[in-house]
């Protein structure tokens, strides 16, 4: 029978690189950008947003608040690298979110990994693929917003502020073109519905009040009796010219507004088709029967 030979492979320690040790339930992954590679995409971002906002007119800003929008790596939509710490140091917070589909930035060819593809063939960098992310609405202060834009390219680095920044994958504000929804063509007036980053707690009461008073300055009336609040959203109806519905998703807690959607008729079912009633002839009256004794 033939000595059965177990081969040890040789020099094998050189195939192995020092990994970081991980925290339990958390896995080590490499940032997206650098911090150097985030500021150079953040900064301008955030100066871009702070020229935006500050060109709001007071009137939708109510207690010199707005909202804008942040979009998270797909690589950072997960609940623990939710970029807390960095809202609560901007001073900023998250009032809603919504899924969106995007293609990342990171195209360096010069770094590898599951979802970092490596350059082809002719050595040209692959574009990255698309994938689901989360975006959010944070509200704040304008000044808030401005801090931010002074003091990102004072950041110099540290875990927290790489991991936060590496996180972040686009910063704008809100544009109303994507607040409008199933808007008809027309002036004629229509009746539509309306969203607010508002829940029911006294704390929102603000962003309420200031859409009572920017909706009357245009004229319009809020119907705020007419509330219904669903998690962090407040639904409410509008009757409006469809000329004024621009101005009204100005505001900046504004989440959508869009055409109330009209009920359809339901088709009537003939079950039977009416027929005139037939002439009934009723017999004439006989004899009495002769009863046989």
């Amino acid at each position: 029978m033939p000595e059965r030979r177990n081969y040890l492979l040789g020099y094998g320690e050189r195939l192995a690189t020092p990994v970081a040790r991980a925290r339990r339930g958390s896995a080590v992954q490499r940032p997206r950008y650098t911090l150097g590679e985030a500021r150079d995409r953040l900064i301008p971002m955030f100066r871009s947003t702070v020229r935006e906002l500050d060109s709001l007119p007071d009137a939708v800003c109510p207690e010199d608040e707005t909202v804008a929008s942040l979009i998270l790596h797909p690589k950072y939509c997960a609940g623990r690298r939710f970029p807390s710490g960095f809202l609560r140091a901007a001073g900023l917070r998250a009032v809603g979110s919504r899924p969106r589909r995007i293609r990342p930035d990171d195209r360096s060819p010069d770094r590898q990994g599951p979802d970092r593809r490596g350059p082809d063939r002719q050595g040209r960098s692959r574009e990255p693929e698309a994938a689901m992310t989360t975006q959010l609405f944070v509200a704040g202060k304008r000044s808030a917003f401005r801090q931010l834009a002074e003091e990102a390219p004072e950041w110099t680095g540290g875990a927290t502020v790489s991991a936060a920044l590496a996180a972040i994958e686009d910063f704008s504000v809100f544009p109303v073109e994507e607040r409008l929804r199933s808007i008809p063509d027309g002036d004629a007036s229509q009746s539509f519905e309306i969203a607010l980053h508002a829940s029911v707690g006294e704390r929102d009461r603000y962003i309420l009040a200031g859409y009572r008073a920017y909706l009357e300055s245009l004229g319009l009336d809020p119907r705020l009796e007419r509330s219904i609040f669903v998690g962090s959203l407040c639904f409410l109806s509008l009757r409006a010219d469809v000329a004024w519905v621009r101005e009204v998703a100005r505001y900046s807690f504004l989440r959508v507004l869009r055409a109330m959607p009209a009920l359809r008729p339901f088709p009537s079912v003939l079950r039977s088709a009416a027929t005139a009633p037939r002439s009934l002839s009723l017999p004439s009256p006989a004899a009495p029967a002769r009863v046989r004794k």
